[in-house]
């Protein structure tokens, strides 16, 4: 776990049978992670609320509950959260900082047998972040390969980029999208195949699949 102004590398590790999360970076924190092999945890990766600048990558993620997630708190919710007022992450015992923007960057990984989503986003904007899922094997998840719900933000920006992923087998669908706002997430040059459905959409937001 990594909180606050701190940062974490990661490389060829064994991350396993964590009851929460098998890494996980919030409030700023940032993590690289690179060819660990993270399986049996309550959820593979947890990034957020708030994480800093992220590089998760050529990991095996595997029978975790959720193999990725990545959540960013609104704007509005920050703001008051943070304020002028010092807050301490209650588990570390140490102040946070409000964090700026930052990447997280998903790339080269294998997301294969979680129990429910092989990827999952909530409450992600470009305020706080921009997101960019490529080059992943996302393949026989329980659930659906790829999720992001309720990203939204005032200004019609590319925040959310799904880009040349194998999302294969994956039990209930490949993607199931929600939008809200006018957010905008760009779906490009992904291979398709053998899912329950391709996609399960609700849009209240543009977005772009290609």
């Amino acid at each position: 776990l990594v909180s606050g102004v701190g940062i974490a590398i990661v490389f060829h590790s064994l991350i396993k049978g964590n009851k929460t999360a098998g890494l996980e970076a919030r409030y700023g924190g940032s993590l690289t992670a690179v060819q660990n092999t993270v399986c049996e945890n309550g959820g593979g990766f947890l990034l957020g609320p708030i994480p800093g600048d992220c590089l998760i990558q050529s990991n095996s993620i595997f029978m975790n509950k959720q193999g990725i997630e990545i959540s960013h708190t609104q704007p509005t919710n920050i703001d008051s959260l943070f304020g002028d007022q010092q807050v301490t992450d209650c588990l570390l015992s140490m102040p946070l900082q409000k964090p700026s923007v930052s990447a997280v960057i998903i790339e080269k990984n294998e997301v294969c047998g979680n129990t429910t989503y092989g990827m999952y986003l909530f409450g992600v904007t470009s305020r706080l972040g921009v997101v960019a899922v490529r080059k992943n094997l996302i393949n026989e998840n329980m659930f659906w390969g790829f999720g992001s719900n309720d990203c939204c933000d005032p200004d019609p920006v590319v925040g959310v980029v799904v880009e040349g992923n194998v999302i294969r087998g994956n039990r209930c669908g490949a993607m199931r999208l929600r939008f809200a706002g006018i957010r905008s997430h760009k779906i490009t040059d992904n291979v398709i195949e053998k899912n329950a459905v391709v996609f399960n959409k609700t849009e209240l937001a543009p977005s772009v699949i290609e």
